[in-house]
């Protein structure tokens, strides 16, 4: 019972540990100072945060605003802030967003529909039956609609692609994806980015801050460059130093310039920079002092560190708490054999109730000290 609890304890140790854990420092400083600028006429105004991935998104909830706490901030994917916009339109009108996993299942199908003519090639029968074919061809034909191509503009390129038989293919996926989504009142998500765009501005006015690139949407666009002209928006990058990702950085210039709309770039991207948040350069996590060239340097070696050292506190409490799961089983899995060993059937006490010395069994005398007790 000592080690479990003593086991108990070491996990809560743990997971405060990664909890308390400073994760991004110069992100968190800049979102909370978005989230003030958002507020500066009204401090109680709801703000969305939009993160490119849930990852991001856990680590900004656990560190935002860490010694007051926050109120009216929802941290968020792009598709979840759309579909906050347009629930209630789409409720009403009996439409749901595509359910996780749901899409794949019906890539699936349509696939299988799409390679039973007899005209399609063999190699191409073999790939559908493929392991990771659904979720790539979902990937494409987010991608596709994404560009505002649809089945019928596939279908019309097949003649002049190099490959018309796997254009063909994806056209027939894509048509009968979009027929199994219209039939089952599901809404992919351009649409939604649309229709969420079309019912701006909302009643509450919210802010809005925008971390990262945004998604390559053109329904997206349209709800980003709506929201700019009505909202208090902020839109913060993380990108590294100039000219480390050339053609990402071609394609957010080139959004901005469609959008109109402008962004914050991060206080690193034309050199280390320290701001609030950050570990002081050339001084170490002991408080000792470095010295040398190098200094500088250190501030992203000790932060490397931390989130090796969170990520290893997390391991060790994913092992820890299987382990007590482990023994809680064990534990209740002898309390089942002890009761079940009282409720023994009838024939097992006529087949020997006495031993030879005219006491009872072992069997019985176990099962009578466990009612006993």
């Amino acid at each position: 019972m000592a080690k479990r609890v003593e086991t108990a304890m070491a996990t809560i140790e743990a997971d405060e540990q990664l909890a308390s854990c400073p994760v991004l420092p110069s992100l968190v400083t800049r979102v909370e100072a978005a989230v003030r600028k958002c507020r500066a006429a009204d401090p109680f105004l709801p703000i969305h945060i939009l993160t490119p991935n849930p990852v991001l998104g856990t680590l900004l909830t656990r560190s935002l605003f860490a010694g007051t706490g926050y109120l009216a901030i929802h941290v968020e994917l792009p598709h979840e802030f759309a579909w906050s916009i347009a629930a209630r339109q789409s409720l009403g009108a009996g439409l749901l967003p595509v359910p996780e996993e749901v899409d794949l299942a019906i890539v699936l199908n349509a696939a299988a529909e799409a390679v039973a003519d007899p005209s399609t090639p063999g190699y191409l029968e073999s790939a559908v039956q493929m392991p990771g074919f659904a979720p790539a061809v979902l990937r494409t034909l987010r991608d596709i609609a994404a560009a505002d191509v649809t089945p019928a503009a596939l279908e019309a390129f097949v003649a002049k692609a190099r490959d018309g038989d796997k254009v063909r293919v994806l056209a027939r996926i894509a048509g009968a994806h979009q027929r199994t989504l219209d039939s089952a009142q599901l809404i992919d998500r351009e649409s939604l980015y649309r229709r969420a765009a079309a019912l701006l501005p909302t009643s509450d006015g919210a802010g809005v801050v925008l971390i990262g690139d945004t998604p390559e949407s053109c329904g997206f666009e349209a709800l980003l460059t709506r929201l700019a002209a009505t909202h208090p928006f902020v839109w913060l990058t993380v990108s590294g130093s100039s000219g480390f990702a050339p053609r990402r950085e071609a394609a957010r210039a080139a959004f901005v310039s469609r959008a109109r709309v402008s962004f914050e770039p991060d206080g690193h991207r034309d050199g280390p920079k320290w701001g609030a948040g950050d570990f002081e350069p050339g001084r170490d996590q002991r408080g000792g002092r470095r010295h040398g060239v190098g200094a500088v340097h250190h501030r992203h070696i000790d932060h490397a560190h931390d989130l090796e050292r969170a990520r290893r506190d997390l391991v060790r409490s994913m092992f820890e708490r299987r382990e007590q799961n482990e023994v809680m089983h064990v534990y209740a899995g002898r309390r089942r054999i002890g009761h079940r060993q009282c409720a023994m059937k009838p024939h097992a006490r006529k087949e020997n109730p006495r031993n030879a010395s005219g006491h009872d069994s072992d069997v019985l005398a176990e099962a009578r000290g466990v009612d006993r007790a």
